[in-house]
């Protein structure tokens, strides 16, 4: 069934049709974010989080849902930007990258399934990776339906720039975005991207399970190791708890200005919500 879980609106009560705000949408295989960026700055005046379970809800129920619900989806946008939070992505090295080749590496990962589209993108690092993607033509299809003026981006390409751009990446380190249902897992070594990944957790326990066999792939020293986290995660939490314990220096990503939602931070810890807040540029 699908629920809202998150609904944070500002105090602004009038809003024009077709201002100059804009819509930002974040997709996974288990929410859907709805995030409303002021005109040309980088504020933000309103967040939903829906939930729901894809072995029960399709696409249809999903935006169904929502829309009945959002205050957000009431209002009218001349822009959106979509954003995927999907595990099928395959990282290629631009030096190897042919665009006659994306639907290739994506099904040499994760196999051949239905009627998909494909996408591309360069993350826009020397030297540079291209993130290569699937969604389901059903999906596609409800995004285009829905919204406006669809410019779409895949969740990895800000991840690793941001990743590779940490003062921490000199080291050995893990960045990890904290959502209701996965994670996504970074792991950054000596300033060269050694992995991205998304994990699926239906218990707290399932997420150190995931981090130390990870650790345990790559042979890397979880005592040597600095994590960043940042989502929804509490700092007494299983999971907190147990990483804090396990690595090296485990620390909450901060926001370069905490001014972008200020309502939120009032009720919620400040790295709550940066996986969605940074995605408004």
């Amino acid at each position: 069934m699908v629920r809202q879980i998150i609904d944070i609106q500002s105090d602004v009560a009038v809003h024009t049709p077709f201002n100059a705000d804009q819509l930002i949408v974040e997709i996974s295989e288990t929410s859907l974010a709805l995030v409303v960026k002021i005109g040309n700055s980088t504020k933000v005046d309103a967040l939903e989080v829906y939930d729901f379970d894809p072995k029960n809800d399709d696409w249809f129920d999903v935006f169904y849902y929502a829309r009945s619900e959002s205050k957000i989806l009431s209002r009218g946008f001349n822009a959106t930007k979509v954003y995927f939070n999907l595990p099928e992505v395959v990282l290629v090295p631009n030096t190897l990258f042919d665009i006659n080749h994306i639907n290739d590496y994506v099904e040499a990962i994760h196999g051949s399934t239905g009627n998909n589209i494909t996408k591309s993108e360069k993350v826009g690092i020397m030297p540079d990776i291209n993130v290569v993607y699937r969604i389901s033509k059903s999906l596609f299809d409800m995004i285009h339906s829905n919204f406006v003026m669809v410019d779409t981006e895949h969740v990895y390409t800000k991840f690793i720039k941001s990743a590779l751009e940490s003062t921490y990446s000199v080291g050995t380190f893990l960045k990890i975005h904290f959502y209701h249902h996965h994670i996504v897992v970074g792991l950054v070594q000596y300033g060269k991207l050694q992995i991205v990944q998304s994990f699926h957790f239906d218990v707290p326990d399932d997420v150190v399970y995931h981090l130390l066999n990870l650790s345990e792939q790559f042979g890397i020293s979880i005592s040597q190791t600095d994590v960043e986290l940042s989502g929804i995660l509490d700092d007494n939490s299983f999971p907190y708890t147990h990483i804090n314990k396990l690595f090296a220096k485990v620390f909450f990503e901060a926001s370069s200005d905490t001014n972008n939602f200020v309502k939120a931070y009032e009720e919620y810890p400040e790295h709550y919500f940066l996986p969605y807040l940074k995605l408004v540029v």
